[in-house]
């Protein structure tokens, strides 16, 4: 008998107990008047019988009473303990969901991360890299319905329509009430089953007191379940599908996690909640196999648990989004809300790589420093190549270069292993980690026999594809033109559908295009796959070359540098160094006036697939090698030097291409050797002592702003040198790599600029005329990041090492000139100059409109109508000729980037305090360096008009300003 029997049981004896003690005589008159009327007693065997009764309704009446009660409070007490047992058994069930949502096989990523792994005491666990992804929320399309007639904001993708496109945290927005029951779809490696398992510690740790403060309040404590599809179908393949086909697998699921003997306790304790009020996670909707119907039997098995779900209860479903695509499927989705994932921004690349190095420190004994450092690193790596940061913004992709830079302290510089790891993750290792999981494992009939073929099969039916396609310059792929290209690849007894389906449904190299055609992944992973088919090619030197000048670069120019990079790497250096050689920079010697324009950008590409394979190459010993980059360099330097009537364009790119491969112009990198090797190679023109006539004269004011450069006067000025260029990315990476910004000893020039090193918060009661531009001023500086190093130090836009340096404020120009006074690499003094210092070297006695003359002309200089829209290499424009006769040259003195001087404009950003009509008066102050004023900055910049740029406009910036167009120049004097 049950409990609840006994308990009733209990009861019955407790009430008769009473009733026997309390109305003896009544109770037994009732008893013996039925015995009479049954057996018929004469009126002395009656007496007797009520006598006997009396007698023994005394002595049962006690005893049935206090049994009844042990019997009763026995029942509650059990009732107590088996509640008591529950809440233990839910607890174990919570610690071990807890612990075994942690686990990362990283083995699929990078087999040897996983011995770093093993070593380090704090194991990899999906909480601590996890990086929360983003979402916008989508509805199905239906084919042939518009159902968002007349709705705003509303965007059709494929068959998904996107409302709203605002993004809002995955976890935040699933928890929002109009979500209770949601799918969230992702294409392959975009983080799906990452979010579920993270999900799914956050609850279970909430049970058992460790809730995290990321966990929304809607989700602590909810009677959880975790079930991944591709399991579920794995047993239904064997046992079928029934009508509580999901609740047989949440049973089912409790053994694998607390053992045989409680897993059915447990779950007869989490069911009745979980249905009523908790939260079911079904994982990966589309590993479940269409075969024999299984995804549908699935889809039904769904809706039986939604119609047994109380409205309280919780349901989120992963799935790619191919699952909906056709019409028997897509009305499926109309009972819930659906959320898709979106590609990482910038700012999640960065904090998810240092999840994974901070992490994984312990495994090299490093410091929280030193992995921070290296994780930043990968981020600059990756922001430097775009062609890698695109791909990147998945999980997957991204978790494969973290741990291949990490493993081998640097990301591969060759593309094409890069693109070699990224396919054979995601057509091999991860596409076959569900049948490496279970040997018995479910697989479609499309993955059975595709997986008939061999790997080598696999790659050429992929470069089949993609050489077709790019030959007919196009990214989308016909799905019948695949199916015959993949026919002529694989076993005659098998059908290219098969490995199609395989290749879209599980790798998601290729994915559905518009109509009926496919594309890859990413456009590079086409390019990728195409320079592979050429480099296999007897003639592939021929073939890319007739491309490319046939086709242009513009489709073939990325095949080109990946071709390259294929044969780089592989064992055909040579082959690969003597056609950049032969095709594309011969002859030693060049006509370059007369060189045909259109040549140039094949010459450039040849250069730029020299720069990308300059780290791999650099312990390649080849005079074939040292040849072609004898020979780049001097084309290029001849291009930057000279032959100013080729396009800007032209020459612009030959300056970048020359800092990347090294430019060996004096006075724009490093000193190479003797005493002082390693520190900034700065070329000192001597500008004579002399007279300048400063200001505008009343007929060159063109508008308002320069009445602060009147009125035109007569400045006498001291002998001194300056430096030939404004001052370089390599030359102020010498003080960054010196340690210029952790020695307080540089940062005492005065005590404005100490206080900033220590991070000190930016004065700007100078802007207090000014609320608007105070506001504007603010803001720009609350997204500064450190003041370890220039703002844009590592945007590759910026940071080319013959460009002049950008981001720096004031006071770190004033260090880096105390720092060069510190090493004593140079005689004298090294400061910025005044602002009078700067106009007579820019414009001398003559007193030219521009450094170059008085009329404007964007072949001279690098300002607005120039077009670059970004800095340049320093000395590309022609040097200025205020000091022509004296052999002084003085390049960028027009544009390129606003110089600080040391003057001060004063404490007013309307108008300065520091004044031409009152110059002689000021003298002594107007170069003030302890003063906290806005600094006069001189010369304009590549974003300026040609008004902007003329040599006698003065303007200022706020001395914490850390613009992109503004640098700095040194003089060397007293």
């Amino acid at each position: 008998m049950s409990k609840r029997t006994w308990m009733w049981i209990g009861l019955g004896c407790v009430v008769l107990g009473v009733l026997l003690w309390s109305f003896p005589d009544t109770i037994v008159g009732w008893i013996v008047g039925v015995l009479d009327w049954w057996l018929g007693f004469d009126p002395a065997r009656r007496a007797s019988a009520e006598q006997m009764g009396r007698t023994i309704g005394g002595f049962v009446a006690p005893i049935s009473a206090i049994g009844g009660v042990f019997t009763v409070l026995n029942f509650f007490k059990s009732q107590k303990d088996e509640s008591k047992d529950s809440a233990f058994l839910l607890k174990a069930y919570y610690e071990a969901l807890h612990k075994s949502c942690e686990n990362i096989d990283l083995a699929l990523v990078n087999v040897r991360i996983t011995e770093y792994a093993r070593n380090a005491s704090n194991s990899i666990n999906l909480p601590k890299v996890y990086q929360e992804m983003d979402v916008v929320p989508c509805t199905a399309k239906r084919h042939g319905v518009d159902d968002t007639e007349g709705e705003e904001d509303v965007e059709a993708t494929g068959n998904m329509r996107f409302r709203g496109q605002e993004r809002k945290a995955l976890m935040q927005a699933s928890a929002e009430e109009d979500y209770r029951r949601v799918i969230v779809l992702g294409d392959a490696g975009s983080g799906k089953s990452m979010f579920m398992d993270n999900l799914a510690w956050h609850i279970a740790g909430s049970h058992i007191g460790k809730t995290d403060k990321r966990l929304p309040a809607e989700f602590k404590r909810l009677p959880l379940m975790r079930l991944r599809l591709r399991s579920v179908a794995w047993w239904c393949k064997k046992n079928g599908f029934s009508d509580d086909t999901l609740l047989d697998a949440m049973q089912r699921e409790m053994p694998l996690l607390m053992g045989d003997d409680v897993g059915k306790q447990t779950w007869q304790a989490l069911q009745p909640s979980l249905l009523a009020e908790g939260i079911i996670l079904l994982d990966g909707l589309d590993e479940v196999p269409e075969t024999d119907g299984m995804r549908r039997n699935m889809l039904d098995a769904i809706d039986r648990l939604i119609s047994i779900l109380a409205p309280q209860a919780r349901l989120i479903i992963t799935s790619r989004p191919y699952v909906f695509a056709s019409d028997d499927c897509a009305y499926w989705l109309e009972a819930f809300r659906c959320l898709e994932l979106q590609e990482m921004t910038d700012d999640q690349v960065e904090s998810f790589v240092n999840h994974w190095f901070l992490l994984l420190r312990e495994a090299k004994q490093r410091t929280k420093e030193m992995a921070a450092k290296q994780a930043h690193q990968l981020f600059v790596d990756l922001s430097d190549r775009e062609y890698l940061l695109t791909p990147a913004r998945r999980p997957l992709i991204l978790t494969l270069l973290a741990t291949l830079h990490f493993a081998y302290e640097i990301l591969p510089h060759s593309r094409a292993e890069l693109y070699r790891e990224a396919i054979a993750l995601m057509l091999e290792r991860w596409t076959m980690r569900a049948y490496r999981e279970n040997a018995d494992y479910p697989l479609e009939d499309f993955e059975r026999k595709a997986l008939t073929e061999t790997e080598g099969t696999r790659m050429a039916a992929l470069q089949a594809v993609a050489w077709d396609a790019h030959k007919n310059k196009t990214l989308q792929i016909a799905d019948t033109a695949i199916r015959g290209l993949f026919s002529k690849h694989i076993t005659r007894n098998n059908n290219p559908a098969n490995l199609l389906d395989f290749i879209r449904f599980r790798s998601g190299i290729l994915k559905p295009g518009q109509g009926d055609s496919f594309e890859f992944y990413h456009r590079s992973f086409q390019d990728y796959l195409v320079a592979l088919a050429i480099t296999e090619m007897d003639n592939w030197q021929d073939v890319i070359n007739d491309l490319l000048r046939k086709e242009g670069k513009d489709w073939w120019g990325e095949v080109f540098l990946l071709l390259i990079s294929a044969k780089m790497s592989g064992t055909d250096k040579p082959g690969a160094v003597s056609f950049l050689l032969t095709y594309y920079i011969y002859p030693e010697v060049l006509d370059y006036a007369n060189y045909p324009e259109d040549e140039w950008q094949y010459f450039f590409l040849a250069a730029r697939a020299t720069v990308e394979q300059k780290k791999p190459l650099q312990s390649y010993a080849s005079p074939q090698y040292e040849k072609l980059n004898k020979w780049l360099i001097r084309h290029l330097l001849h291009l930057v030097e000279g032959e100013y009537q080729l396009p800007v364009e032209v020459r612009a790119e030959a300056g970048r291409l020359l800092g990347d491969l090294g430019d060996p112009r004096s006075g724009v990198g490093v000193i190479r050797e003797g005493e002082h090797k390693g520190l900034p190679d700065i070329k000192w023109e001597s500008i004579p002592a002399g007279k300048c006539q400063m200001g505008f004269a009343a007929d060159d004011v063109k508008r308002s702003w320069d009445k602060h450069s009147t009125p035109q006067h007569w400045v006498e000025v001291s002998a001194f040198q300056m430096s030939r260029y404004p001052v370089t990315n390599a030359q102020f990476a010498c003080f960054v790599e010196a340690g210029g910004y952790e020695n307080e000893r540089y940062w005492h020039t005065c005590e404005a600029a100490y206080q900033w090193w220590k991070g000190g918060k930016a004065d700007l009661s100078l802007l207090d005329d000014n609320p608007s531009l105070k506001k504007n001023y603010a803001e720009a500086l609350a997204e500064e990041k450190t003041r370890r190093q220039p703002w844009y130090w590592e945007q590759r836009k910026w940071n080319n090492a013959n460009h002049p340096v950008i981001g720096v404020s004031w006071y770190e120009a004033l260090a880096f000139c105390e720092w060069l006074n510190i090493t004593n690499v140079y005689q004298g003094k090294v400061r910025l100059p005044t602002e009078a210092e700067w106009e007579y070297a820019a414009r001398g006695e003559a007193g030219s409109r521009y450094a170059w003359g008085d009329e404007a002309d964007p072949a001279k200089g690098n300002y607005e109508d120039t077009g670059l829209g970004r800095t340049s290499a320093v000395g590309l424009f022609p040097a200025g000729g205020a000091f022509e006769k004296q052999h002084a040259q003085l390049y960028d003195l027009t544009g390129n980037v606003w110089e600080w001087t040391s003057s001060q404009w004063g404490k007013k950003s309307g108008s300065p305090d520091f004044t031409y009509d009152q110059w002689a008066v000021q003298e002594k102050q107007r170069n003030n360096l302890n003063e906290h004023a806005l600094r006069i900055i001189r010369g304009g910049s590549w974003d300026d008009s040609s008004v902007g740029v003329r040599c006698a406009v003065r303007d200022w910036l706020h001395p914490d300003d850390r613009d992109p167009i503004l640098g700095f120049r040194l003089l060397l004097g007293c």
